[in-house]
C-alpha cells in the first residue's frame, strides 16, 4: 500500500511518497522512487502507486522516454500533460512490442485464473449444495470476465 502526500500553498506544491514498490506483482522492495519530475522546462511532478510497471516496463523508464518525447516546450495545461502521456504510452512501440503485449496478456490471464481458483476455494465449501456452488462460481467468473473485457478494450484502443 502506497502513502502519497501533496501539500499546496500560495508559493508552490510539495509531493512525497513512501519507497515500497511491488515488482512483477509479487516482490516488494523498500528502495523505490515513486515521485518523478518531467524536467526543468516542465513544472509537473508525477507519482506512482501500485505496481511499479506498466506492461512489464518500469514507470521510471516510461517517464524518462516521455520527457524526451515532449522536449523542453512546456504545455499550457496540466490536462495536456495527462493526454500526451496517455497518447505516448499508447503509441510508443519501443515501450510495448507485440511479443511483450502478448506475454503481458498471458501473464494477466494466468493471474485471473489464480484469482478465480482462490476466490472459489475461499467462498465455497464441500458441504454446500451444488446449486449454491454453481451460483457463487458463476458470479466470480462473471466478475473476472468484466476485468478481461476492460483489458481487451484497452488493447483495442492501442490498436493491438
Amino acid at each position: 500500500m502506497t502513502a502519497e502526500v501533496g501539500i499546496l500553498n500560495k508559493q508552490g506544491v510539495v509531493i512525497a511518497a513512501d519507497s515500497a514498490v511491488t515488482i512483477g506483482g509479487q516482490r516488494v522492495y523498500n528502495t523505490s522512487n515513486k515521485v518523478f519530475i518531467l524536467g526543468k522546462s516542465h513544472s509537473v511532478g508525477l507519482m506512482t502507486f501500485g505496481n511499479a510497471e506498466f506492461m512489464n516496463v518500469p514507470w521510471q523508464i516510461i517517464f524518462k522516454r516521455f520527457n524526451n518525447n515532449i522536449k523542453a516546450v512546456p504545455l499550457k495545461k496540466l490536462e495536456d500533460y495527462a493526454e500526451k502521456l496517455i497518447d505516448f504510452v499508447r503509441n510508443d512501440t519501443e515501450l510495448h512490442d507485440k511479443a511483450s503485449m502478448i506475454n503481458y496478456v498471458e501473464s494477466f490471464t494466468y493471474r485471473i485464473c489464480e484469482m478465480l481458483q482462490n476466490d472459489i476455494n475461499s467462498q465455497t465449501n464441500p458441504s454446500m449444495g451444488e446449486d449454491k456452488f454453481k451460483e457463487i462460481t458463476k458470479n466470480i467468473i462473471l466478475t473476472a470476465v468484466e476485468k478481461m473485457q476492460k483489458l481487451s478494450s484497452l488493447l483495442l484502443d492501442m490498436n493491438i
